[in-house]
């Protein structure tokens, strides 16, 4: 394949086709959740993929019944609700990473992590994010949601980031992310409240952070993803 072009919904491919002494560009055209879940029917190998409008499908692999997907989305201010206090939060969130574990159709678990810049190869690091419901481990407490197995690659992955952030939050997980040694780290908010003001005043502070890293690269990520 020469280039991949995405634009809106639509995904071109082109392609060069040699014949004679004349080289020949053909082009294809086919719809992004199509192309998406065409990628995910594929097995044998870790591609990686460049960034597509929404959910930001980063990379895959995949392995007889068990597959595993990357998924970016951009630094923005997220909301999320805190049943301690019983409040919604408007907080500046940087990249936040989700690798998301298939058997089958269905979806087994989601770990969460953050980076302050974008994704550019498989060998990126991951870092620890800093909220509650997220485990020790990183992997994301999803209590008793279910994401449908009827839909599609795409579907699944919108539904699981609105899943995720339609959540209440909380503190029944011991071991969670929010806790004293990321808020020790140089210029961490001490609470929900200094996040949210801070993410008001300047929503960018949050990429000046530094977070502790996960020791895990997107490869790894994906190779234990197909592995569990």
């Amino acid at each position: 394949m020469k280039r991949l072009i995405i634009q809106g919904d639509v995904v071109t491919q082109e392609f060069s086709e040699v014949i004679g002494d004349t080289e020949k560009i053909v082009r294809s055209r086919v719809k992004l959740m199509d192309w998406m879940a065409q990628l995910m029917a594929q097995e044998g190998h870790t591609e990686f993929l460049p960034p597509v409008p929404f959910g930001h499908i980063v990379a895959r692999q995949t392995k007889g019944q068990r597959s595993c997907v990357v998924v970016q989305l951009p630094p923005a201010v997220r909301s999320f609700m805190y049943s301690e206090t019983n409040r919604l939060y408007r907080v500046a969130m940087p990249y936040v990473v989700l690798v998301v574990n298939f058997v089958g159709q269905a979806i087994d678990c989601i770990y969460w992590y953050y980076r302050n810049e974008t994704i550019v190869s498989l060998d990126d690091q991951l870092f620890w994010p800093n909220m509650p419901n997220v485990y020790a481990n990183g992997k994301v407490c999803m209590g008793s949601e279910k994401i449908p197995l009827s839909a599609n690659l795409a579907q699944k992955v919108d539904m699981v980031v609105q899943v995720i952030f339609a959540s209440h939050f909380n503190h029944h997980e011991i071991e969670c992310q929010w806790k004293p040694s990321v808020r020790s780290i140089t210029g961490h908010p001490q609470s929900f409240e200094e996040w949210e003001t801070r993410s008001t005043e300047d929503p960018t502070f949050i990429l000046k952070l530094d977070w502790r890293p996960a020791g895990i690269s997107i490869q790894q990520a994906l190779e234990r993803g197909v592995k569990q």
